[in-house]
């Protein structure tokens, strides 16, 4: 694949889920009729994985800003304000700033989570508020097992699990492999 045929995918696909993510935020949240859509950002700044939430910041970045234009809501042309959260890839500072977006900026709807242990520690706070939120990058298999043995409803893993990426490199390594 080429890299600029990788990023236009990349960017689509982060537009329809950013789309997706504000539309489910929007029927599932009174804040649709503030006709405004907060959506939060659960990125890592900060801390030892920084320059992979940076990465991950300018994707949402692009792709709010891809989507904004147009986006309406019942015919309504309606702004997305994205509110960045910086979880340090800590669980402490995620729950804390989780509770913060959920309890006091009353957020529309969730997207980001680079750790699954971050994730895996606020997900029932999402569930609990019925505040939509993707994880995409979290890979734990603890996350798929945890959001279908408790039936969450605003809870969404978009990223592969840490099993389907092994077991993808191996049946590339064994296709590739040549005899000795």
């Amino acid at each position: 694949m080429v890299p600029e045929q990788g990023r236009t995918i990349m960017r689509t696909k982060l537009t329809s889920l950013l789309a997706g993510v504000a539309a489910l935020g929007l029927a599932a949240s009174s804040a649709a009729h503030a006709q405004e859509v907060k959506l939060g950002a659960f990125v890592t700044l900060s801390g030892i994985s920084a320059d992979v939430g940076a990465q991950m910041k300018a994707g949402i970045e692009v792709a709010v800003e891809r989507i904004s234009p147009g986006f309406t809501v019942n015919g309504v042309v309606t702004p997305i304000k994205v509110i960045w959260y910086d979880d340090e890839g800590k669980g402490d500072t995620g729950l804390n700033v989780v509770t913060r977006a959920i309890t006091v900026d009353k957020i529309t709807a969730g997207i980001g989570f680079l750790s699954s242990d971050v994730f895996i520690r606020v997900m029932d706070e999402f569930q609990k508020s019925s505040t939509p939120i993707v994880a995409c990058c979290a890979a734990s298999l603890k996350l798929g097992d945890k959001i279908a043995e408790q039936k969450m409803q605003y809870v969404f893993q978009l990223s592969p699990t840490a099993k389907d990426i092994a077991t993808s490199v191996i049946a590339a390594a064994a296709t590739l492999a040549k005899p000795a």
